[in-house]
């Protein structure tokens, strides 16, 4: 990530976790409203996939005589491939073919492949290969969902070599002085080929020339090494150790083969199957790629909302994560969904920072962010929403609940929780009628802004206090001591705990009496419809067309925050109040979000409206393959793709945890004449195979 403004004013006291430091210090600038802000980039890296060529002494480009053009990702094996058949000026053709995969397996390494083959005789070869170091970020043109980036150049020069094998470009960020290593190696295959080398500070080529009789093949070892994971001082040399390791583990040919493997044990476990929907059943597979290949593994970093795939939200991560990322990986990979929360549980000094901004103690976790600090500038739809921290501490609880993995809470889990349910404690109050309120907040819905007891946000905060002193209680049976020595270190005493337990008592919750609903907040039933009739089709999405104090005063949302409250917290919903809830938020709900439908969907399997909740299913599982937002090219959505496989397991399969066990209701789409899946509770493996009379359970 990039830092794209320099240290500031504001220097605020942090502790790490797990002892490793006993106080840490963020330092970042103050915003108009005295509320530190960083701006952090995802910036995009060196480029290594670029190849040039040229047969009999033409530059061959898709411009030319092309046929037979083929481009496809083969999601078993985690290889791109594209193929095309070549026509010379002078009528000779070749065939060429490209493949290339990234490592998911061994982070530093990417491996591409050249092939040609020409098919009317002999023909003169030149290709030549490019580390290209001038690359740089989208900036934002009107859509606020792209993000102002950093415009021009964004990466400098260190350094660059070659030599008679290799090619090297070191590159880093002006702000966060983080660097970057870029470098390959090459291997021709059928051919004698002659090379040369060439690099300058931000762009390093190596050029083979051949006499091609038969087919031949050029492939290129890739490696990217950094600062945060290697010595700054080791950088160069440990890029060279990585080329010499990858060649002499089978090179791109070994990698490929490995990547294949690694995917193989991943689809054996984490395969959807869906007979009789072909469009869904290659939807779902697409989404468990892309989710797959967008988390980070490391504990250092998340899921951005577009994941790798666009520069989309400027490679921040939001809210999305915990609530429709983690909880698949919960079930699949519970190895990733723990990566993904040590991300947060890292974070934990900045969100206290953020909590002691807003003069409270406890964590408040960013709305938006890479490396810790919120990085909206807009507070009503980015520090307002302090449901963040009920959604990180629900992706702890459904964790725990689905692993048993208390060491996670011992290091920094519990931490967090007990610190977001201070935070909670210290940011509501109770009022003369003795209900416990949470004033100016924004729920998920971001067409409705500042306003008081937001339900999905009060209903969040009520499961982290009474998780908090759940958790505190399974922890001080487990371990007395430990626990003692945690609560010293929190500065946790019984009475803290006793008013977590009474303001989630407490908390606001009503109904509207006269309509059988639950109000989305304390004023929104009072505010007018929205003009629907007036507002043509390509005023949609609202959030580019319109003020948002416009949309503020209005009966119109975004996305239904309190549908999503019942399908993550059921318990207390009664059938009759999830259906009227339905009725009601979904005629004035826009779907503007893609994280919009998804909730809609498995409200309507719960309810047994099927074609309802196909229709809804349908526009979460297709948004990217069928570019529904109309957007694309700002990257996947990865809420929709984690929602996607939610709507098929908690949806249609009627997934539900009571009495501490899985518990299952299928009801199939019609169109579907089987569905198979398999999800991990505490150490086994449970396979679910439905049909529309009979369902298996292994």
């Amino acid at each position: 990530f990039e830092e794209g403004t320099p240290p500031g004013v504001a220097t605020i006291p942090g502790t790490y976790l797990n002892g490793f430091h006993e106080r840490a210090e963020i330092v970042y600038p103050e915003d108009a409203y005295g509320l530190a802000r960083v701006s952090q980039t995802l910036l995009n890296v060196t480029s290594g996939t670029t190849m040039r060529l040229w047969l009999n002494g033409e530059r061959v480009t898709l411009a030319g005589d092309v046929s037979d053009y083929r481009r496809s990702l083969d999601m078993r094996s985690g290889v791109l491939t594209r193929s095309y058949l070549w026509r010379s000026s002078g009528g000779a053709r070749a065939r060429l073919g490209f493949v290339r995969a990234v490592s998911l397996s061994e982070a530093p390494r990417a491996g591409l492949r050249l092939t040609v083959e020409p098919l009317d005789g002999p023909m003169s070869l030149r290709i030549t290969h490019v580390l290209d170091g001038r690359v740089e970020n989208q900036v934002e043109r009107g859509d606020p969902r792209v993000g102002t980036a950093l415009a021009g150049l964004v990466l400098l020069s260190v350094a660059h070599a070659h030599d008679g094998e290799r090619l090297l470009l070191r590159q880093r960020a002006p702000h966060s002085g983080l660097e970057l290593v870029c470098a390959a190696a090459h291997a021709v295959s059928g051919m004698e080929a002659a090379s040369t080398f060439h690099s300058e500070p931000l762009l390093a080529t190596a050029d083979f020339e051949a006499h091609l009789e038969q087919a031949a093949a050029l492939d290129v070892q890739l490696v990217y090494l950094d600062s945060r994971r290697v010595d700054p001082a080791e950088l160069t040399a440990a890029a060279r150790r990585e080329l010499a390791a990858y060649a002499n583990s089978g090179g791109v040919t070994g990698l490929f083969e490995r990547q294949r493997k690694w995917f193989e044990a991943f689809w054996r476990d984490a395969d959807v199957e869906i007979a009789g929907d072909t469009a869904v059943q290659q939807s779902l597979r697409f989404s468990l790629f892309h989710l797959l290949q967008g988390a980070g593994r490391d504990g250092l970093t998340n899921i951005a909302s577009k994941g790798l795939t666009g520069e989309g939200y400027e490679g921040h991560t939001f809210w999305d994560s915990e609530i429709y990322v983690v909880p698949v990986f919960t079930y699949l990979r519970p190895e990733l969904a723990r990566a993904l929360l040590a991300y947060r549980v890292g974070q934990l000094p900045a969100a206290r920072a953020r909590a002691h901004e807003l003069r409270r103690t406890g964590a408040l976790y960013p709305w938006r962010t890479i490396a810790g600090p919120e990085a909206s500038a807009y507070y009503p739809a980015g520090t307002a929403q302090i449901h963040i921290d009920g959604d990180i501490t629900l992706a702890l609880e459904r964790y725990l609940q689905a692993t048993a993995d208390l060491d996670l809470m011992w290091d920094g889990g519990a931490d967090v929780v007990i610190e977001c349910a201070r935070f909670y404690s210290r940011y509501g109050h109770v009022s003369d009628d003795g209900s416990f309120h949470l004033h100016t907040v924004t729920g998920p819905d971001e067409y409705t802004a500042l306003i008081d007891d937001n339900h999905y946000t009060n209903k969040l905060a009520r499961q982290t206090l009474r998780f908090a002193v759940g958790l505190a209680n399974v922890l001080r049976s487990s371990d007395p001591v430990r626990f003692e020595a945690l609560a010293s270190r929190l500065e946790l005493t019984q009475d803290e705990l006793d008013r977590f337990a009474g303001y989630a008592r407490l908390m606001y919750l009503p109904v509207a009496g006269e309509l059988g609903i639950t109000p989305q907040d304390a004023s929104f039933l009072g505010k007018p419809e929205w003009p629907w009739d007036s507002v043509p089709d390509e005023r949609y999405p609202l959030l580019l067309s319109y003020h948002p104090l416009d949309i503020y005063r209005h009966q119109v949302l975004k996305q239904a925050d309190v549908l999503l409250a019942h399908v993550l917290l059921p318990e207390d919903v009664p059938r009759w109040r999830l259906r009227r809830d339905a009725n009601y938020y979904a005629a004035r709900t826009t779907h503007d979000s893609s994280l919009s439908a998804c909730a809609h969907a498995i409200v309507a399997a719960e309810l047994n409206l099927m074609d309802a909740a196909v229709s809804f299913f349908d526009a979460t599982a297709r948004t990217d393959l069928d570019d529904l937002q109309g957007n694309g090219e700002h990257g996947v959505h990865v809420a929709a793709m984690g929602g996607a496989w939610l709507t098929t397991v908690f949806g249609f399969a009627g997934l539900r945890v009571k009495d501490d066990k899985p518990t299952f209701r299928p009801r199939l789409p019609r169109r579907w004449r089987r569905l198979r899946f398999r999800l991990r509770w505490r150490g086994c493996l449970l396979e679910v195979d439905a049909d529309h009379d009979t369902t298996r359970y292994r």
